[in-house]
């Protein structure tokens, strides 16, 4: 049956989910065991309440066994539960640990790939979906072993009469499974379109301006997108909501139905003793309540079976792509020396924003030296922000290869690689605490750049926390600025960080910030639409689709006289 597998499978994946715990597989099976006891002494009830009914003056006997089987069914099912939730909560956090260290593991294009929209959906429902029908193992064992024991009993008082019961049963349950497999299929379609919905609902967030500016835009999206995508979830969250109701519906009658033919049909057809009659009503009667919880449990069942197969293929994609991700190394200790860093036939393939064909960065053959300022400059879709990931070492190159100080960078090095660069994307992420920075002195350090970058009236720092992140986005990418200077790595880069700077700030960090860098030996890398402050580079490099069309030395670039601000001239000191 169905319900048996469903079972099986919600055990086997919460005791593979705790292989970690001392004796898992002994407290899973007690979970199981504890809810099959409770369910027989729920089941003994039955046996001694139709034994008293058929025999007016019952013994002590029955009445001390009465009152055992009152005891041990709390009991039973207190341990079961106990047990169950130390399993459970461990299994959670093994799982959402696991997930989320993969993901770390993963190469950040494998990531894009997945996409933000189904790896959310796997976090947000997935796991919390599983983690609730786990919660349904001993409930689900206890009302099962109490319908097992109902028709044991039942069997023991007529083996004739369960016969017949079981033949009638069967059709039931074989009825029972059309609308049950309807809704399985509903299910899973469900949460396919649902990661569409949620792609949809961050597309909306995010690009809330765009779509208030423009009224056919917003048209488009609305009744073209979002609401095709929320009919279809709409459709199939109903169709599959009706086939379960109508299982369980079909559950209930089936029930009410085997009473009347228990009481009205069979005894015209075989002689059926009174005691028996009496016997297979109340045992149909006391089925009634566990078959409904079984039969409403079954819609939870399939959700949780749909998203432990999602979050299995997950964990299993993300452990494949893993293997070829960064491999867990010892931390770097101070600041890592390079000397040459090198760009040999590197090429990178991705899809075209344009048009949708192949999109093909290089092959490229750069070299860079510490201590020079780099202007990396093109337009939009020619591959600037690709170069920066392959730079970083954030995409490993389809071909050719990157090599720090003459070896190539692969994933045995990548950590010690990563550690050269502070970087600011221009989708950076500002996290509200300097995580990783944990050092004496670093609030007042902090605070000192807050000051300098005349940010200490809107943020304060308390033990490494930002007070808030609240702010411009221009504040904002002032902010990741102060962390990547506290970072104090050999290289920097900068994906458009001037871009949302009044004019004061983008005069400050071109013609102080990063003239400062540059004089304690540190590297630049900075993506720049800004021509009249190409000056400032020691180097310029113009992609073109994917082509690096110039790469010049600073004798190629005319200078370009600059006053400087008393201000900014303070703010290069402390940089």
């Amino acid at each position: 049956m169905p319900l048996f597998g469903s079972l099986y499978k919600l055990f086997s994946f919460l005791v593979r989910y705790t292989r970690h715990i001392p004796r898992a597989y002994l407290l899973g099976t007690g979970v199981v065991v504890s809810a099959v006891l409770s369910g027989l002494a729920n089941t003994a009830l039955i046996a001694l309440v139709t034994g008293v009914i058929s025999d007016p003056t019952p013994g002590r006997q029955a009445a001390l066994a009465f009152a055992a089987a009152c005891v041990v069914f709390p009991v039973l099912r207190y341990v079961g539960d106990s047990l169950l939730i130390y399993l459970t909560e461990k299994a959670t956090l093994h799982l959402r640990l696991t997930i989320c260290t993969r993901m770390m593991a993963v190469p950040l294009r494998k990531l894009e790939e997945f996409g933000a929209p189904r790896l959310n959906a796997i976090l947000h429902t997935d796991l919390p979906s599983v983690i609730g029908a786990m919660t349904l193992i001993p409930l689900l064992s206890m009302n099962v072993t109490i319908v097992l024991g109902c028709l044991a009993y039942m069997g023991w008082l007529s083996s004739r009469l369960l016969l017949a019961v079981l033949v009638f049963l069967a059709v039931g349950v074989v009825a029972y499974q059309v609308p049950l497999l309807r809704g399985h299929a509903h299910t899973r379609n469900l949460r396919k379109v649902g990661d569409q919905l949620y792609a949809d609902f961050r597309a909306m967030v995010e690009g809330m301006k765009e779509l208030k500016l423009h009224r056919e835009r917003r048209r488009a999206f609305l009744e073209d997108r979002l609401q095709g995508t929320a009919v279809q979830v709409q459709h199939h969250a109903v169709a599959a909501h009706r086939a379960f109701s109508s299982a369980v519906s079909w559950g209930q009658v089936l029930v009410f139905v085997l009473i009347g033919v228990v009481v009205f049909v069979l005894p015209t057809v075989m002689p059926v003793d009174r005691r028996v009659l009496v016997g297979y009503t109340f045992a149909i009667l006391y089925m009634v309540g566990p078959i409904q919880v079984i039969m409403n449990s079954m819609a939870q069942l399939a959700r949780a079976s749909t998203s432990m197969d999602r979050v299995e293929e997950m964990g299993l994609k993300l452990a494949e792509a893993a293997q070829t991700g960064t491999q867990v190394s010892a931390a770097v200790e101070g600041q890592p020396a390079w000397r040459s860093l090198e760009l040999r036939g590197v090429t990178h393939t991705y899809p075209s924003e344009r048009d949708g064909s192949q999109f093909t960065l290089g092959p490229l053959d750069l070299a860079f030296r510490p201590g020079e300022i780099v202007f990396v400059t093109g337009g939009n879709g020619s591959g600037k922000t690709t170069l920066a990931k392959l730079l970083t070492g954030l995409y490993s190159p389809e071909q050719g290869e990157v090599r720090l100080d003459g070896e190539p960078v692969g994933p045995d090095t990548l950590e010690r690689y990563h550690s050269l660069f502070s970087v600011v994307f221009s989708d950076f992420y500002l996290f509200p605490s300097l995580l990783g920075l944990d050092r004496v002195g670093l609030d007042a350090e902090a605070r000192r750049y807050l000051e300098l970058l005349q940010m200490e009236h809107k943020v304060s720092v308390e033990e490494g926390t930002l007070s808030t992140t609240d702010l411009s986005q221009g504040q904002r990418k002032r902010l990741a600025l102060l962390t990547a200077y506290l970072e104090d790595r050999p290289i920097y880069l900068f994906d458009e960080w001037a871009a949302d700077q009044d004019p004061h700030f983008k005069d400050v960090f071109y013609h102080q910030l990063l003239p400062r860098l540059r004089e304690r030996g540190k590297t630049v890398f900075a993506i720049s639409h800004d021509d009249r402050y190409y000056d400032v580079a020691d180097r310029l490099i113009k992609l073109d689709y994917g082509q690096v069309v110039h790469d010049s030395g600073r004798e190629g670039i005319l200078p370009v006289e600059v006053t400087i601000a008393p201000a900014a001239k303070a703010v290069a000191g402390h940089a």
